[in-house]
């Protein structure tokens, strides 16, 4: 037992608050990747992690190309970058066809795997399918996401700040705001 006589605390020992929570689930811990389903097959995506981010900004470009990726839904960015991602490669294999071109010639064509699962992507309710099962593989991960973000938002901020500095250097700093035009000459820098 306690003796409060020796020492003296500052709280009670009798009181004792606990903090209640909800137990955490499985999914929390461990999230289950993003899926999507294809002609009736079921296909997962990774999350997105740092190597994918330096392969965006070669692949894809800086964030403002990334929305615009989006916004436009180039499918010409989007659809190798999911291949990316995409845990079931194996489905999607580079492949030799022969097929008609748009003049009626029969050609020899090789598909690389990205194009292969565009091409198994049929309709708008695969792309929105697709694309949601992206968005979620994107915000699971997006403590990487937004330190990437962040990163390239302070380069730009920093570079935008020296080009701001050198160009207030450039300036004269005394401006004449309450009276006529003055020239150089007549500032009190010149005499």
């Amino acid at each position: 037992m306690f003796n409060s006589n020796v020492f003296e605390l500052p709280f009670e020992i009798n009181k004792v608050d606990i903090y209640h929570m909800d137990p955490i689930k499985l999914e929390e811990l461990f999230p289950e990747e993003p899926v999507f389903m294809l002609a009736g097959v079921e296909y997962h995506l990774r999350f997105v992690n740092v190597t994918d981010h330096t392969w965006i900004k070669s692949h894809i470009g800086d964030t403002q190309a990334i929305q615009s990726m989006f916004a436009d839904l180039d499918w010409s960015r989007i659809g190798p970058f999911i291949y990316r991602l995409l845990v079931e490669k194996h489905a999607f294999p580079s492949s030799d066809i022969e097929e008609y071109s748009d003049d009626g010639d029969l050609v020899k064509l090789r598909l690389t795997g990205p194009d292969n699962f565009m091409r198994s992507i049929i309709g708008p309710e695969d792309q929105i399918n697709v694309i949601s099962a992206l968005n979620s593989s994107i915000i699971r991960s997006s403590p990487l996401m937004a330190k990437y973000v962040k990163g390239e938002l302070d380069k730009k901020k920093a570079e935008e700040e020296e080009k701001r500095i050198g160009e207030q250097s450039l300036t004269h700093s005394l401006m004449n705001t309450d009276g006529p035009q003055t020239s150089l000459k007549d500032s009190p820098l010149e005499k």
